[in-house]
């Protein structure tokens, strides 16, 4: 969607993407790009209070339909955590982006790395792979390789053989 954020004839493309392993949309993820040097780049840090003001109510909104009255509907709980979890995980990434807040997705990592499904601990790989090193990257990492799912074991081993190389390369060991 193309967008002039600031209502000044300059135009901004606005993308959605939807989170985790069921991309069919929802919850989605949001982005803002401007072009420079002849190509797009992620703006969406620049454009804080329009981010605020249009996207943040939309990823709340997400996060509230995945409950009915209030509370998760019991027929559909399996799938509302999912869904829930892939909403959370919106937000929190926003609030990295967006907001410039470190981290803000390793708050609910651990939670979703002992997750019973499978694609709601694939939401603890992606969080913590470009995080900071910290314990709770490791327990997570833990936690994952402890899993019973290969796809998340082999997800947590990869991310730390990419750190151990990046550890490498800047103490420059060969």
């Amino acid at each position: 969607m193309l967008v002039s954020v600031l209502n000044n004839g300059v135009y901004q493309i606005i993308t959605t993407e939807g989170v985790g392993t069921r991309l069919d949309g929802i919850p989605s993820s949001f982005s803002i790009y401007s072009m420079g040097d002849g190509a797009p780049y992620d703006a969406s840090a620049k454009y804080r209070d329009w981010y605020r003001k249009h996207i943040y109510p939309e990823l709340k909104e997400q996060l509230k339909g995945m409950t009915v009255g209030g509370r998760p509907d019991p027929t559909l709980v399996p799938i509302l955590a999912y869904y829930r979890a892939a909403a959370i995980y919106a937000l929190d990434e926003y609030r990295e982006r967006v907001m410039g807040i470190k981290d803000a997705r390793i708050d609910h990592a651990l939670q979703w790395a002992n997750a019973p499904d499978e694609d709601i601990r694939s939401l603890a790989v992606s969080a913590v792979e470009c995080a900071r090193e910290s314990k709770q990257v490791d327990t997570v990492l833990d936690v994952l390789e402890a899993s019973n799912s290969e796809w998340n074991r082999d997800g947590a081993l990869r991310i730390r053989r990419e750190r151990a190389e990046r550890l490498r390369r800047k103490e420059g060991c060969q």
